[in-house]
Formats: structure tokens, C-alpha cells, sequence
């Protein structure tokens, strides 16, 4: 029975830094990690997700799974509208026979002491809301990292269609 998720300190500042890049716009990437914890965030969209760019991320998704021995635990989106991202956060639930979390980040929480997630999961035709937890020093880390202007500095999956060098991993990031 799923009890909800931990974000550790890399996907927090990931999911957050990306976030706050496009403080205008819709954001949508995914979580990896084990069955309870969030280990990593992975930024795929700033823009309008399409079909091609989605299989064409997943695919990308799902390689860095294999070589990290990490699975897919969920979605992550701020924004406007959250029916594209939710569909999505459904198409991959339907395909895992543990939860796939869909955690929604409120911009407008960024940065404060009030957590900035809502954390929901597929429920049959409707959505369970979970307990998101945080690790005690990410908030301290993230906000560290965005004096740093490690936002500007984040790569999704979007900014590598434009310059296949980029790393939409991030992996050096918060190094």
C-alpha cells in the first residue's frame, strides 16, 4: 500500500530549479527513484508536450533507467493546465504495477517555508492524494543553489532539441 513519496535533495533543487527557469510557463519532467523515495528528476518540457517529443524523451527516459537500475516513481509539472501532464502521469501508471506519483509544484511558493507540492496518484478514475515528504536540508540546498543561478543553468529535454551537446540529466548540476 504506497504511503506517498520522499523527494531527496536532487530531485527537490532539480524539480524547483526548473521550475523557477520558466517561472511563466508550464514545466514537466519525470521523478526516478524506488518505490518510496524520489532519488533524481529528470527535465524534460518548457513547452507544449507533443506526442513525438514525449515517445522520443521516454525512450532516453527509459535507457537511463536501465543503466541507473532507477524506475520511473512519477511526474512533475507546474503550471496552468495539468490535463496533458496527468494523462501522461496515467499512461505511465498503467504500465508499472507499482504507484506512479504526479507531484504539482505551486510557483507561487517558491522559495518559502510552505511546501510548494501537492502529490496525487491514479486512482482508478480519480486521484489519491499522498503525503510528499522532504529530506531537512533540501529546502536550505535549494535555495543556496538559486542564489547561485543554478536555474539558468538547468537543461530539459526541450533546450538539447536545440543543441543535442546540452545534458538534460543534469548530472554535473548541483555538483
Amino acid at each position: 500500500m504506497a504511503t506517498g513519496l520522499t523527494l531527496a535533495d536532487a530531485a527537490y533543487s532539480k524539480v524547483l530549479l526548473h521550475s523557477a527557469k520558466h517561472p511563466w510557463g508550464n514545466v514537466f519532467g519525470i521523478l526516478l527513484g524506488d518505490d518510496h523515495e524520489a532519488a533524481d528528476a529528470i527535465p524534460l518540457f518548457h513547452t507544449p508536450i507533443t506526442a513525438p517529443a514525449l515517445e522520443a524523451a521516454m525512450l532516453l527516459v527509459g535507457q537511463l533507467c536501465s543503466q541507473t537500475k532507477k524506475r520511473i516513481v512519477g511526474t512533475y509539472f507546474s503550471g496552468e493546465d495539468d490535463s496533458v501532464p496527468k494523462k501522461v502521469t496515467q499512461q505511465i501508471a498503467s504500465k508499472h504495477k507499482t504507484p506512479v506519483y504526479f507531484l504539482s509544484v505551486t510557483r507561487q511558493k517558491i522559495p518559502s517555508d510552505d511546501s510548494p507540492f501537492q502529490l496525487v496518484s491514479p486512482s482508478g478514475s480519480d486521484w489519491k492524494v499522498f503525503k510528499v515528504q522532504v529530506k531537512a536540508e533540501s529546502s536550505k540546498n535549494f535555495n543556496e543553489r538559486l542564489g547561485r543561478k543554478l536555474a539558468d543553468k538547468l537543461v530539459d529535454f526541450d533546450d538539447c532539441l536545440e543543441d543535442v551537446s546540452r545534458d538534460f540529466r543534469n548530472s554535473d548540476l548541483l555538483s
